[in-house]
């Protein structure tokens, strides 16, 4: 009897290391943009899914491609899965990329555990010849059967990781938040004497469709002349904040958008009664639509289209020497086009 169990002993020792040194019967091709988990977050995921349960089933093949397809469109999985004869190919979308990561570890899992009971149902070699141990001459006393041991249970698939494990979406930040910075050019007519070209720099957060930040604009100086001798000149700057939502259009996304802006204009005269210098600042909303085209994953083209209206704005008055006035006053609203470059911080 002693022998018995010692051959036994040896025997559940033996296939309890054979499973525990199993590898994942598994060939992943994981094909995904740089912000997604990679193939190394799949395949640990598909082993935290078959834990506690025998994979030595027939060897699976997964091909994996997720794609974006325009600006602020959703995530795109196409999925193919072999095993033996069977094939089957599923198409998912999703918000995020963790997700669809999420979604084929547990296709995957399912695929191999759908194999095992192939494997299961054919007899090792060794098994068949082993030989039969028979119980040692003499009277036994009847032994109660060994308790049977469950099979295991599968875990149900979570969409978290195991504890003290960060998800992508955890490191990456909910939102997938990024900054940019857009520089390019602008033109507005009506809030100085003649059309005003400047320059625009902008702080943009890029949040999905929404677009957000703090802005300047820097408008070329003007010197217009007011009779035979007097002049002045303009230095007008715009600073404030706006925000935008766009949507993709094609290739394009497009969306309104809208600034509360200060406006500081600074007038300097020349040949009048009394020289000198004054200046002004008033609060300006500007409302219109802005555009975007990617050329790269970081670098892409803006433009705005806008109607400024200055609110409060003064009116300019210039005492020549003869005694005759020259005004200017800015019109109740002024278009304004800007086009420029934007360089998405990685």
């Amino acid at each position: 009897m002693r022998k018995t169990v010692a051959a036994f002993a040896i025997l559940v020792g033996t296939c309890t290391t054979r499973s525990a040194n199993a590898e994942l019967p598994l060939a992943l091709d994981w094909n995904a943009p740089k912000e997604c988990p990679q193939s190394s977050y799949v395949v640990r995921r598909v082993e935290q899914i078959l834990r506690g349960m025998t994979s030595e089933g027939v060897g699976v093949v997964a091909t994996a491609k997720i794609v974006r397809p325009h600006v602020g469109r959703r995530y795109e999985l196409s999925l193919t899965v072999r095993s033996g004869d069977f094939e089957e190919t599923k198409m998912v979308s999703a918000s995020s990329c963790a997700g669809l990561a999420e979604a084929a570890a547990v296709v995957i899992a399912l695929a191999i555990r759908s194999t095992e009971g192939s494997s299961e149902s054919e007899v090792p070699p060794s098994a068949e010849s082993a030989p039969t141990l028979s119980p040692p001459a003499g009277p036994t006393t009847s032994e109660p059967p060994p308790p049977s041991v469950p099979s295991p249970v599968a875990p149900a698939p979570s969409l978290g990781t195991s504890k003290g494990e960060a998800t992508p979406e955890a490191r990456l930040g909910p939102s997938l938040a990024t900054f940019a910075f857009d520089l390019g050019g602008s033109v507005v007519s009506g809030v100085l004497p003649h059309a005003a070209p400047g320059l625009d720099v902008a702080v943009v957060l890029r949040v999905a469709g929404l677009r957000a930040g703090a802005l300047g604009t820097f408008s070329l100086r003007q010197t217009p002349t007011y009779g035979e001798t007097a002049r002045a000149s303009f230095d007008m700057i715009d600073a404030g904040a706006f925000a935008a939502y766009l949507l993709p259009v094609g290739v394009f996304a497009l969306g309104p958008a809208s600034n509360l802006e200060a406006t500081f204009v600074r007038v300097q005269g020349y040949g009048i009664r009394t020289p000198e210098a004054s200046r002004s600042v008033w609060p300006t909303f500007v409302f219109g639509a802005r555009a975007e085209a990617r050329l790269t994953r970081w670098i892409g083209l803006f433009a705005r289209a806008d109607l400024v209206f200055p609110l409060g704005a003064p009116r300019f008055t210039l005492l020549t020497e003869g005694d005759s006035v020259a005004l200017h006053e800015p019109a109740a609203f002024s278009p304004r086009l800007s086009l420029g470059i934007e360089i998405v911080v990685p």
